[in-house]
């Protein structure tokens, strides 16, 4: 991993004081905001093109977060061994008078970048209109604990998918979910972990790839998920058989079961080199700790000897393999400074000061 490193001395006369603070960088100058529960208001207010730094730990919503402009969101982190000072970034959504505070981007969003940081409050995507078809939106190294959908609640007519959103290195502990009106277009997810399943209904056909992923325990809803395309996948399931019978196909694909190894192609469509395997909790992976639900204690590296090593286009399947710089980054560290250390040299000298080193670092991948 490289690091571009800062070394800052500071000289403190006997106590420090640690705050969250929420950077924004706009036409090249640098505004800070002490109170992090005031987002909703620093997004609405940022322009165009602005870049929005977050702190780790929790950040309350003041109600849905609209980003209804081009910005770029970069938090800590997603993972406790990647953020072990910081925190990890999460933004959470509560129930206010029966209404879910969640996040929204709109069609004025398009080209927005989410970086690094745990959805707590639902996602949505809404207001697209006929813009659905040139809107994009990408996602690397995020974390999704509750919905993800590529489209928003609307009655009486429900809008179409959002379309060109991109997926990189991210986990989803919720559905991914489309609208019942159209199926998403140009959608791309790689090298991530899937842990609620796909949604995309039954009669709509989308323009998908799911590729380099690790599908925990997802359904197969009869008939749903047309154009869906699986590659160089694991999908793991405790049972003796996956009864496939999605309309997505699947190809260069390994299906880790717990009880046995038989794939029953019902309706999906099989793309060829697709092996189904009896798996055990360290014959696939280094330590799979279960085969339904995400854990960041698990290792998803593959064992020396597991089946999947060598099965992919591009050589392992899983979040490790794939084309270089798409991979699953350990830590899951987004592209940001971040504290690597925080250690006091020790030592007082004039006037009774305390001499203290901080160490900071930004990743340069």
């Amino acid at each position: 991993m490289k690091h571009l490193i800062l070394l800052i001395l500071f000289n403190l006369s006997l106590s420090s004081v640690y705050a969250q603070v929420i950077t924004k960088l706009s036409g090249g100058a640098s505004s800070f905001f002490y109170d992090v529960n005031e987002l909703n208001t620093i997004v609405s207010e940022a322009m165009d093109n602005d870049t929005i730094i977050l702190p780790g730990g929790p950040i309350n919503l003041n109600g849905s977060l609209v980003v209804n402009k081009k910005l770029v969101l970069i938090g800590a982190g997603i993972q406790t061994v990647g953020t072990p000072v910081t925190g990890i970034t999460t933004l959470i959504g509560t129930n206010v008078g029966g209404f879910q505070e969640m996040v929204v981007v709109e069609s004025t969003g398009a080209g927005s970048k989410f970086t690094g940081m745990n959805f707590q409050a639902p996602f949505r995507f809404a207001g697209f209109g006929n813009d659905a078809p040139t809107f994009s939106a990408a996602f690397e190294r995020c974390m999704f604990s509750s919905g993800f959908a590529l489209s928003a609640f609307a009655s009486p007519v429900v809008p179409p998918s959002a379309s060109n959103v991109t997926v990189k290195q991210c986990i989803f502990l919720g559905e991914i979910s489309a609208s019942t009106n159209t199926a998403p277009q140009n959608l791309l997810i790689e090298n991530s972990i899937l842990a609620g399943g796909l949604n995309f209904g039954g009669s709509n056909i989308a323009t998908a790839q799911v590729t380099q992923c690790l599908l925990l325990n997802m359904s197969t809803t009869n008939g749903a998920n047309q154009g869906v395309q699986f590659t160089n996948s694991i999908f793991t399931r405790n049972g003796s058989s996956y009864n496939l019978n999605s309309a997505s196909s699947y190809a260069n694909s390994l299906f880790v079961l717990s009880g046995g190894d038989q794939l029953i192609w019902s309706g999906a469509f099989n793309g060829g080199s697709n092996v189904g395997f009896q798996g055990t909790s360290t014959n696939v992976f280094l330590d799979l700790a279960s085969f339904t639900t995400y854990s960041e204690n698990s290792d998803y590296h593959l064992v020396t000897g597991s089946p999947g090593l060598n099965m992919g286009t591009n050589g392992e399947v899983g979040i490790y393999g794939g084309p270089t710089g798409s991979q699953w980054k350990e830590g899951a560290i987004p592209f940001n400074p971040h504290w690597e250390s925080l250690q006091p040299s020790l030592g007082i000298s004039n006037g009774g000061v305390i001499n203290v080193s901080f160490s900071g670092a930004a990743q340069q991948d």
